[in-house]
C-alpha cells in the first residue's frame, strides 16, 4: 500500500476541519474550553465583584495581597511580629505584623512557614489616620460611610449589595443587635472579601479589610 502524500494529508485535514466534524479531543468525550464571556459572567455571579472591591480597596498605601516586601518600602519593618500560625480553613501559615505608629495591625499569609508573605487582613484601631481608598477614616460618620460606598454595601448577609429578587435581611437579627445596644457594622462588599466599618456613636471606630469569614 502508498504511503499517503503530505499534501493528501493537509487537504484531508483542511476538509474535516471545514466540514464542522468535531475533532478527536470532542470525540472522546472532552467538554470544549468555555468562552471568555460566560467565565466572566460565571465569576461574577460567585462574588468576583466583591473581590474586585477588595482589589480596588486599602487603608492608606496597604492593600489586600500586597507583598510584604512593598509594603515595607512604604512604611518600614513592622514594630513586632507575631509566630506563624497555620490556618487550616485557607490552608496557609499567618503571622500577625504590628504597627502601633499607625494604629494598623496586619495578617500576612503565606504558603510556606517562612515563604514570601502578602497582606491578607488589615485592621485600622482608634489612632488611625489613613483613609480607605473611597476617602473614609477614623472618625468619618455613618452618613459619609454611606454616601461613600452605599452602592457596595452588603444588603444580604453573605451575599454583598442585594439585587432585584433577593429576600430582605432577616428583622429578628436586626432586632436582636438594638436588644444588645450595639451599633451594626457597614459592610461594603460581603464579608468574604471587603471593607467592615464598625461604629462607635455613629462615627467609624474600626476599619477592617479582607475577608471575616472563608
Amino acid at each position: 500500500m502508498k504511503t499517503p502524500s503530505l499534501m493528501c494529508v493537509i487537504s484531508a485535514a483542511a476538509a474535516l476541519f471545514l466540514s464542522g466534524i468535531p475533532a478527536p479531543a470532542e470525540e472522546s468525550g472532552k467538554t470544549p474550553d468555555t468562552p471568555v464571556a460566560e467565565k466572566e459572567a460565571e465569576a461574577a455571579s460567585n462574588g468576583a465583584d466583591d473581590f474586585k472591591l477588595l482589589a480596588a480597596e486599602s487603608i492608606g498605601k496597604i492593600r489586600h495581597q500586597q507583598k510584604a516586601a512593598d509594603l515595607i518600602k512604604i512604611y518600614g519593618e513592622p514594630k513586632s511580629k507575631g509566630k506563624p500560625e497555620m490556618w487550616e480553613a485557607i490552608g496557609e501559615w499567618v503571622e500577625e505584623w504590628e504597627y502601633p505608629a499607625l494604629s494598623v495591625a496586619l495578617k500576612m499569609s503565606s504558603e510556606e512557614r517562612d515563604g514570601p508573605k502578602t497582606v491578607l487582613i488589615a485592621t485600622a484601631g482608634k489612632d488611625c489616620k489613613l483613609a480607605t481608598a473611597r476617602g473614609i477614616k477614623i472618625g468619618s460618620t455613618r452618613a459619609e460611610v454611606e454616601k461613600a460606598y452605599g452602592d457596595v454595601q452588603e444588603k444580604i448577609p453573605g451575599d454583598g449589595p442585594a439585587k432585584p429578587g433577593d429576600p430582605k435581611p432577616d428583622p429578628p437579627a436586626e432586632e436582636k443587635d438594638k436588644e444588645k445596644g450595639e451599633e451594626k457594622s457597614f459592610v461594603a462588599g460581603s464579608i468574604y472579601g471587603g471593607v467592615i466599618f464598625s461604629f462607635k456613636d455613629d462615627k467609624v471606630s474600626e476599619i477592617f479589610l479582607g475577608a471575616a469569614a472563608e
